[in-house]
């Protein structure tokens, strides 16, 4: 319940430190531990312990084939290809996971697994983005948040939120219908708002142009925009950025492009 809790309102690091509290004292097989080592090597990238969560997903990954246990092996694998991403992908990160995240899926699906299918499109999300198909990777973070909300899964739909102001700001979508869209999200977001609402301002910040500045759970404005405009090209067109942040854009990372943003904050 406490670790719970802790994820319901982003607190990461004491979520980490109640699961890794709880992994070390069920014995080394027993089910429940297992099912935590996926939840476990998740709060542990997000606390930035990435080989620690390498580790703890690699070993969940193995007690998920010696168990023939598909749902927990699908979990982790997911789990570790965030890991990898955030951390420093390899060069075929994008082709690898998304062959995790296709298998993955039917296998949630069997076990109508609404979380799993959140983390699985999430991935599939983040696929899209490192090839600049920032209209595809829109359309699978909604089916990501879709399936979170559906599971109650909070955590993992205020990440979608972020994300999908990330494709809204460099992909196709019209600034009125992402206006629309970040605006509910926020609006209908519970618990830690701040998670939600910072990472849209991240994403607003450098490029003010997009068309909404949001205000307190769900208002915005539109008085600095070209309506007619899609987000990512009205603000490429509006604000030319520097020479770095067009570099890095042109690399196609969502990675490359968090790490430049933070600079900025």
């Amino acid at each position: 319940m406490r670790t719970r809790r802790a994820f319901a309102r982003g607190d990461m690091p004491a979520a980490a430190n109640l699961l890794r509290r709880a992994v070390a004292l069920l014995p080394m097989f027993d089910q429940e531990r297992l099912d935590l080592l996926p939840d476990l090597g998740e709060a542990l990238m997000d606390v930035g312990e990435f080989p620690e969560a390498d580790r703890v997903l690699r070993e969940a990954i193995a007690a998920g084939d010696e168990a023939g246990d598909h749902r927990l092996r699908a979990d982790a694998a997911l789990g570790l290809t965030l890991v990898e991403f955030y951390a420093d992908p390899p060069p075929e990160w994008s082709q690898r996971a998304n062959r995790i995240a296709h298998a993955a899926i039917p296998v949630f699906e069997l076990f109508n697994d609404a979380a799993g299918l959140a983390k699985a499109w999430r991935v599939l999300g983040a696929v899209h983005a490192t090839a600049l198909r920032y209209g595809q990777a829109a359309a699978a973070v909604a089916r990501a948040s879709a399936y979170a909300r559906a599971a109650g899964d909070l955590r993992q739909e205020r990440r979608n939120a972020a994300s999908f102001a990330v494709a809204a700001v460099y992909g196709p979508t019209p600034v009125p219908l992402a206006i629309v869209e970040c605006s509910r999200i926020v609006a209908e977001a519970t618990g830690d708002h701040r998670t939600v609402e910072f990472g849209f301002r991240r994403v607003q910040d450098p490029f003010p142009c997009i068309g909404f500045q949001l205000d307190g759970a769900g208002g915005h404005r539109t008085d600095r925009a070209d309506d007619s405009a899609p987000v990512g090209r009205g603000a490429r067109h509006r604000r030319p950025e520097p020479v770095r942040r067009r570099r890095e854009m042109a690399q196609g990372t969502l990675r490359a492009i968090r790490r430049r943003l933070r600079l900025r904050t």
